[in-house]
């Protein structure tokens, strides 16, 4: 019996230690994020909170169109909040409001940024190849009406986006034909290689969910289907280890554009 209450009470210790742990994580993490909240600039939080009037507000206050929203540390605790509350706070520079609406789709607060003087073509250089553009944003969230806008305001359909990709790569992946078709409206070099050496015809040979068309779409605007990535594969090779039958016959009709 003597041993039997020794389990339990060293059981009920354990509990105990485990309760007090996650409440102090708890706090500290409360802590942190009370801490970013604190710190956000206005016109981000409006951003975030789709705002279209109060963004305005805040911009025809002369407030910088391009003001950071240094939350990117994925980092919580005790350690992290004191080094946030040392540090400099555009270290963690991630995005401009520009980013925030363009990933969010918001077309009417892009447009009002916009207006007043943010930069299009911004891109965080403090997260090296993690940094991002408020094209490649869009992009890849699928917001056509948002690239067309960016595209129309100078944004850089070959400018680098995240993870060393590029817009049209990115398209790709998502196998959204409109978006393909402004950023090669715009001047999207059709063979760009992202840092992994892929095109935008090698990353829709990836993708057994992309339509045959985007395929026949960059071979009519010249893509080289001979390119090889960083693994030494092309396009067809891709198609084949995936399974894509039908992509790897595309990709091996002529590239005549009457065939295709």
């Amino acid at each position: 019996m003597s041993g039997y209450l020794i389990v339990c009470f060293i059981s009920a210790i354990l509990i105990s230690l485990i309760v007090l742990v996650c409440q102090i994580r708890f706090a500290s993490n409360a802590r942190w994020h009370s801490a970013i909240e604190r710190d956000r600039p206005a016109l981000v939080a409006a951003t975030i909170a789709g705002d279209h009037a109060e963004v305005k507000r805040i911009l025809d206050s002369g407030a910088d169109p391009d003001v950071l929203d240094h939350i990117g540390a994925p980092e919580t605790g005790w350690f992290h909040l004191r080094q946030w509350e040392r540090m400099p706070k555009t270290v963690y520079g991630v995005r401009t409001p520009l980013m925030i609406a363009s990933v969010a789709g918001n077309e009417t607060i892009a447009s009002e940024l916009i207006a007043h003087g943010a930069v299009v073509g911004f891109r965080d250089v403090i997260r090296g190849n993690a940094a991002n553009t408020a094209l490649g944003l869009a992009v890849s969230a699928g917001h056509l009406r948002v690239v067309k806008l960016l595209l129309s305001h100078g944004a850089d359909p070959n400018q680098m986006c995240a993870l060393g990709s590029f817009p049209l790569v990115d398209a790709a992946d998502v196998g959204n034909m409109e978006i393909i078709e402004s950023l090669l409206d715009a001047g999207a070099s059709v063979d760009i290689q992202s840092e992994d050496g892929d095109t935008a015809l090698i990353t829709a040979a990836w993708c057994d969910y992309v339509s045959e068309p985007v395929i026949r779409r960059l071979l009519r605007a010249g893509a080289d289907r001979s390119i090889r990535n960083k693994e030494g594969k092309c396009a067809a090779d891709i198609a084949a280890d995936c399974g894509n039958v039908r992509v790897v016959s595309v990709l091996a009709e002529s590239s005549d554009d009457s065939e295709l």
